[in-house]
């Protein structure tokens, strides 16, 4: 899928598109209508109201869930293509995940630093044959079934 020009954003996923806002009109629906089951057992009950601020939490929620809705259709650019030679440069990022990496001398901190310093590395390195091993001073063996 072409994009007419560079920076462009399209969803990648369109044709979900009325699968996904049907859910999600049939989602507000019932819960609206769930939702003022619950308001009327609420007044019939215990003579009580909504407030303000349940309703501007509702609303923060739909948006929140319309939001993670639309992620799900995949916004990004137009890829971009590279063609590299396969080149015989390969490095392994070795990045120590000890306590002692936690300390402050650098902002945020030791560890952090490491990870964006490699994630830079990472991500300009055009032709590498890229490794990243992350290890500490305590081993944890992971069990497998």
């Amino acid at each position: 899928m072409g994009c007419p020009e560079r920076g462009y954003m399209i969803f990648q996923k369109m044709n979900y598109a009325p699968f996904l806002i049907g859910g999600l009109i049939l989602f507000v629906a019932l819960y609206i209508w769930d939702y003022k089951r619950y308001l009327s057992w609420l007044r019939d009950c215990f003579n009580l109201k909504p407030k303000k601020t349940i309703i501007i939490s509702k609303f923060f929620l739909f948006l929140s869930i319309v939001l993670m809705a639309m992620s799900l259709l995949d916004l990004r650019g137009d890829q971009e293509q590279i063609n590299t030679p396969l080149t015989d440069q390969k490095t392994i990022v070795l990045i120590d995940a000890s306590s002692s990496m936690l300390v402050e001398d650098v902002q945020p901190n030791r560890f952090k630093r490491a990870l964006t310093v490699a994630r830079h590395f990472v991500k300009n390195a055009i032709g590498h044959q890229i490794s990243v091993i992350v290890f500490s001073d305590i081993s944890k063996k992971n069990k497998s079934n």
